[in-house]
């Protein structure tokens, strides 16, 4: 996206909202050092945050919208998480739909 957007004339820096206080020290320090499983080819992203093209912050679980369907969270929390996004919830159902045709498959 920044590659893009660069493209695009436009210079953002990267923010990477985290949960993980283990994740936040491996991005931040340099090399893997007592990590027994870790992907070097990951080791990119360290040295991205070095250059100052990636900021990384701790965020509470509930308020980071990566992680909304992959906890538990009460109805208040999912709400915050869909506003995060963008979207809202609608009532009711969609004006159209669908339309089934039959022999929508096709012959062979």
């Amino acid at each position: 996206m920044k590659s893009l957007a660069a493209d695009w004339g436009r210079d953002y820096k990267l923010l990477g909202m985290c949960d993980s206080s283990a994740a936040i020290g491996i991005i931040g320090r340099k090399g893997v050092g007592k990590i027994r499983h870790l992907d070097v080819g990951m080791m990119w992203v360290q040295d991205l945050r070095e250059s100052g093209g990636f900021e990384v912050k701790k965020v509470p679980g509930t308020m980071n919208p990566a992680d909304q369907l992959t906890k538990y969270l009460g109805a208040g929390d999912v709400g915050k998480g869909v506003e995060m996004l963008g979207m809202e919830f609608r009532g009711g159902r969609a004006e159209r739909g669908v339309e089934v045709v039959e022999g929508w498959r096709s012959k062979q």
